[in-house]
């Protein structure tokens, strides 16, 4: 807590000698992971990430947690803490963007946790950024800005712009401008000595709000009266392109961006998929907690579904859920004890719900114990319970069911573990004629049983 502190400190949203139009304090691109050759699939993965944070059902402890969160960073400061009092009693979704733009905790707050993409501060905040991304889409330009920025750069991230001319850089939390032109270059001539590393930087940002796929831009001014007319705010995980960076006889270095979209990056349609895996409306905490798993956040997937699985009664329909995400993050972090744990809970639970739970998800119970087991080593045990979880399929599905043939499948690999190699070409034999009854012969299942039955069939006895 002591190091986010000290860092937020640094980051009021404007200095004495600066319009908050420059907004220097939440530097565009201020390190060097911002600038990226393309878009990468991190961008996305977070984009996805918020994208649920922000259709999570919110409660009144998460507001007492957010609460406690930044009285933690800002309570040597009473000025901040007089503000943190009227934002818990005054809040309201309407007034979002207002508070933002006040010269609190807040700006400060919130931006740190965006640009070092701390999910669990997110998680705190994820209603005020719902809301501010309300009132931005609500009140988004809808006419081509040409907007501007100043600040200080050191020498080697300038360097790194100047090589990057020509691709993309990703902002990750909010970006302040101006309209002004000489507001934003009046901060850089009235700015204390420079260091001889530093270097002064002008940006010009061409805005066009047509540009499908573009996030929102808002002239501030156009919604509230009491704050700079000429700030144009640009919403967190905007996309630029650099075009061009020039420097004129007075030392003074001009880049030149354009709002740009994310449409045709060969990541989208992988983004878009995802998105709709998870629908579109409100989720609860496990939906997020799975997105985490699929990113491959295992200690952040735990730390949720820990937390919401304390919270539920014993016999709650969710406990099973909890029980299967702990035993997968385990098995993705190779603890296959404790994914065992986990698994085994899972089915007593379901043994002890008969008849709610149908004995399909006991099956597939069996076949999570199986596939650890299998991971272990431990050939007769996963044997055991992919044996138990195709005796239930046979029962309950018809005899040409792919899920039939997946677990003959998982039992063919079993027996080549243990050398057994006639039962395993039986049993992927059995799976093959399956998956060719449901698939055609150049799919992927057909291809892997095929691969299956080659090695075994080329394996020296």
């Amino acid at each position: 807590m002591d190091y986010i502190r000290s860092k937020i400190s640094k980051k009021n949203r404007k200095s004495s000698n600066e319009s908050s139009s420059t907004a220097s304090a939440s530097a565009i691109a201020n390190d060097e992971n911002q600038l990226s050759n393309g878009l990468s699939i991190e961008y996305f993965q977070m984009q996805l990430l918020l994208d649920c944070l922000m259709r999570i059902l919110y409660n009144t402890a998460d507001y007492e947690e957010l609460i406690a969160l930044c009285y933690e960073q800002i309570k040597d400061d009473q000025n901040e803490i007089r503000m943190l009092s009227e934002f818990k009693k005054n809040y309201s979704p309407d007034r979002a963007l207002w508070w933002y733009l006040q010269e609190c905790f807040l700006y400060k707050i919130l931006n740190y946790s965006l640009e070092s993409q701390d999910i669990r501060s997110l998680f705190l905040f994820r209603r005020i950024l719902h809301d501010v991304e309300k009132q931005m889409q609500q009140h988004r330009c809808s006419t081509p800005l040409h907007v501007y920025r100043s600040q200080l750069m050191p020498i080697e991230l300038l360097n790194k712009w100047i090589s990057s001319i020509g691709q993309c850089v990703v902002v990750n939390s909010f970006l302040s401008t101006t309209i002004n032109s000489e507001v934003a270059r009046n901060f850089l001539n009235s700015s204390q000595t420079i260091r001889d590393d530093y270097y002064r930087v002008l940006i010009e940002i061409d805005a066009d709000p047509r540009i499908l796929g573009s996030k929102p831009f808002v002239h501030i001014g156009s919604i509230h009266s009491d704050t700079d007319k000429n700030e144009v705010l640009f919403m967190f995980g905007s996309i630029f392109l650099i075009n061009n960076i020039t420097c004129g006889n007075d030392g003074l270095y001009t880049i030149e961006l354009t709002l740009y979209s994310d449409n045709d990056h060969e990541f989208k349609q992988v983004f878009d998929d995802m998105k709709k895996k998870y629908g579109s409306g409100e989720i609860n905490v496990l939906t997020f907690v799975q997105v985490l798993y699929d990113l491959d956040k295992f200690d952040e997937a735990e730390e949720y579904t820990n937390s919401y699985l304390e919270d539920l009664p014993s016999d709650h329909e969710d406990t099973l859920q909890c029980y299967n995400l702990l035993g997968s993050i385990a098995v993705a972090k190779a603890d296959f004890e404790t994914s065992l744990m986990w698994y085994n809970q899972a089915l007593e639970f379901q043994m002890r719900k008969l008849p709610k739970y149908d004995n399909l998800k006991i099956a597939d119970s069996h076949e999570n114990i199986g596939d650890v087991y299998w991971k272990q080593g431990s050939y007769d045990l996963a044997l055991q319970h992919y044996l138990t979880s195709l005796e239930i399929k046979t029962q309950a599905l018809p005899s040409q069911h792919p899920s039939i043939a997946a677990t003959l499948e998982n039992i063919g690999r079993i027996n080549e573990s243990k050398r057994d190699f006639s039962q395993a070409l039986s049993y992927f034999q059995k799976a093959r004629s399956i998956y060719c009854r449901t698939y055609s012969v150049t799919h992927d299942k057909v291809a892997q049983i095929d691969e299956h039955i080659r090695r075994i069939t080329h394996n020296p006895k």
